[in-house]
């Protein structure tokens, strides 16, 4: 098992943030071909709504951080 260790709360922040992000994008995709573009093509490949609520998404939870 790999341990990862922080020294910064921003750092975890972020790092919990990407593994967040790429389940949500890995389940958006799943069974789908969207699956081979990797998570910032799945991304791109989103509707401009469906990125934007994702990127609110990120606020709303730096705010309650």
């Amino acid at each position: 098992m790999i341990q990862w260790n922080f020294t910064d709360s921003i750092s975890l922040f972020e790092d919990l943030w990407e593994k967040w992000m790429n389940t949500k994008l890995y389940l958006l995709a799943k069974g789908t071909l969207m699956l081979e573009k990797g998570y910032k093509g799945i991304f791109k490949s989103l509707p401009i709504e469906k990125q934007s609520e994702l990127i609110v998404r990120k606020a709303s939870f730096v705010k309650a951080a």
